[in-house]
């Protein structure tokens, strides 16, 4: 298959098509993956939503590949790795063995994390009946398969383009929610 059949593959989201990709390249991005400290699951979740930004991308009238597609896709793999693992590595805390003593700055944080948290389970329950099963399930770290097969999906592709759509949805919920935007703006 040539470049140019892998990117109209995509603008027509043809499934022998995408399976190519997948049988062609996530294997290859896997491994870069796992080297750099990500797990199969986050080899698999980076590769779809790299191919989603993608998708994105080559529907745009003035797409032009400059380069090889695998090029292109590692590319577009490796910034997506990258900007995932600043966020996890962000999120790790470390926590002494004396955590006896709170002041005044930790009450203040552990208030605004009761707020986020309340803001991300009413956003949440404002989701469809198949976005929260679905992400229930993966936060609940469920195999994709396991989750295509649970909600009677048609495969584990299909489970990670909705989870994909879902966490999406979410994040636009998130981000329009005023209470949100406030706590945003005051933690800064």
């Amino acid at each position: 298959m040539k470049d140019n059949d892998y990117i109209q593959g995509l603008v027509n989201q043809d499934e022998k098509v995408l399976r190519a990709i997948y049988q062609n390249f996530s294997g290859r991005i896997s491994n870069y993956i796992v080297k750099k400290g990500g797990s199969l699951e986050d080899a698999k979740d980076v590769f779809q939503d790299a191919l989603m930004i993608i998708l994105e991308k080559v529907q745009s009238p003035d797409f032009e590949l400059s380069s090889g597609f695998y090029t292109y896709l590692y590319g577009v793999n490796k910034l997506v790795w990258y900007n995932k693992s600043r966020k996890l590595h962000r999120k790790s805390v470390t926590i002494p063995d004396d955590n006896t003593l709170k002041d005044q700055q930790s009450i203040e944080q552990e208030l605004l994390n009761r707020e986020m948290d309340n803001i991300y389970r009413e956003n949440f329950a404002k989701l469809g009946l198949l976005c929260r099963q679905l992400l229930q399930l993966f936060f609940a770290k469920r195999d994709m398969t396991e989750i295509a097969e649970t909600l009677e999906l048609k495969n584990e592709h299909t489970a990670r383009t909705r989870k994909y759509r879902c966490r999406g949805q979410l994040k636009k919920l998130m981000e329009t929610d005023n209470r949100y935007q406030e706590l945003v703006d005051n933690s800064l």
